[in-house]
Formats: C-alpha cells, sequence, structure tokens
C-alpha cells in the first residue's frame, strides 16, 4: 500500500530495481510502523491522496503534520516519535523497531504523566541556590522541564521563550520588589489577574 511504503523503497520500485534485505529494508519497516500508528492514532493516513501518484509525492516531500494537531485531545508526547519513524530520510529516521517500539512507550507513559511538557523557571540571584532547587526538581520530576535565570530580564525572557507552568523565584529580588514583579508579569498579557 503506498501510504505505508517508505519512500526509499518506492523510489527503487519506481526505477525497476531489485530490493535486498539488510538496513534499508529494516529502516523501511519502521516507516510503515509509523505510518500504521499515526493512522491508528488520528484516523488520517499521514500521507493523504486520492491517487498512488499524489501519495508518493506527499511521501517524498516529507511533510507531515503532527498527530497531535490532527487529533485535539492526544497529548503530544506522541508526535516526536511518530514524526521521527516517518521521517523520508532513512539515515534520520527511527533505526529499529524495538527502539521505535521504547519510543512509544515513553510516549505512553509521558501522555499519563500529569508532569509532561510541564515547564518552571527557577529564579534566584544566588547561583548554589538556583542550581540547587532546579537540581532538585529535575531529578524529582524527570519529566519536567527546569529552566534557570538569574536575574530579572533572565526571568522574562524564559517565560516569554515558552510556556512556563511555574515560576519560582526569591520573594523580593533585588531590582524589582514582589509586588512590582506580579504586576510587570500580569501586565505582559499571557498571565490572568
Amino acid at each position: 500500500t503506498p501510504g505505508f511504503l517508505a519512500p526509499e523503497i518506492a523510489a527503487k520500485n519506481l526505477m525497476g530495481e531489485e530490493i535486498e534485505s539488510g538496513p534499508l529494508v529494516k529502516c523501511s519497516d519502521v516507516y510503515a510502523l509509523g505510518s500504521m500508528a499515526y493512522e491508528l492514532l488520528t484516523g488520517e493516513p499521514a500521507f493523504a491522496g486520492t491517487t498512488v501518484n499524489e501519495i508518493l509525492s506527499a511521501q517524498f516531500e516529507g511533510t507531515v503534520t503532527p498527530p497531535s494537531e490532527i487529533r485535539p485531545g492526544l497529548s503530544a508526547s506522541f508526535d516526536a516519535p511518530i514524526l521521527a519513524a516517518l521521517d523520508h530520510k532513512p539515515e534520520d529516521r527511527t533505526s529499529t523497531v524495538l527502539q521505535f517500539r521504547e519510543a512509544i512507550e515513553k510516549a505512553h507513559a509521558d501522555a499519563t504523566d500529569p508532569c509532561f511538557g510541564r515547564r518552571i523557571v527557577v529564579a534566584a540571584a544566588d547561583a548554589g541556590s538556583r542550581q540547587g532547587l532546579a537540581s532538585t526538581l529535575s531529578r524529582e520530576f524527570p519529566s519536567l522541564t527546569v529552566a534557570e535565570a538569574s536575574n530579572l530580564g533572565e526571568m522574562m525572557h524564559e517565560v516569554g521563550a515558552q510556556p512556563t507552568a511555574l515560576l519560582v523565584f526569591e520573594p523580593s529580588p533585588p531590582e524589582v520588589p514582589g509586588l512590582n514583579m506580579v504586576k510587570r508579569l500580569r501586565g505582559d498579557g499571557r498571565f490572568g489577574n
């Protein structure tokens, strides 16, 4: 079926070349599994088309919409392993079926972890305190992303760079008293009143 056939195998078929067992075929198996997983999770094929040529063109182009964008409610934890399995370049694709299975199992575990995708920014002028707290949070909650900031400017940059679930900072950093910091964060438009 064209939608599950790896581009490199499709190219060999189109050129009339013989396909021998080996790393290329193993990598194409990962592609087929990625394509099946995509369709099972989203209800749509990774590469759509009404003709074989349209499907193959989409595959050779290599652009795939992340599964979580197709199916709202699906954890974004599944995006990376599936997109890695569907990479149109075999050398950039997940190498083995076992690696793909492990990545999907981790994605499933992350999807059920309430901390997955959560980000904390730890802001403190004292490097030892900041690094100690960041290290403890990373160790205790491995699925959290922990960023550090040593001053207000860095903290505002980190908070603005990516969605942040929790901000841990000194009650009154030297450059801005606590209440003024809260006003500044709220005035940024991304935080509720």
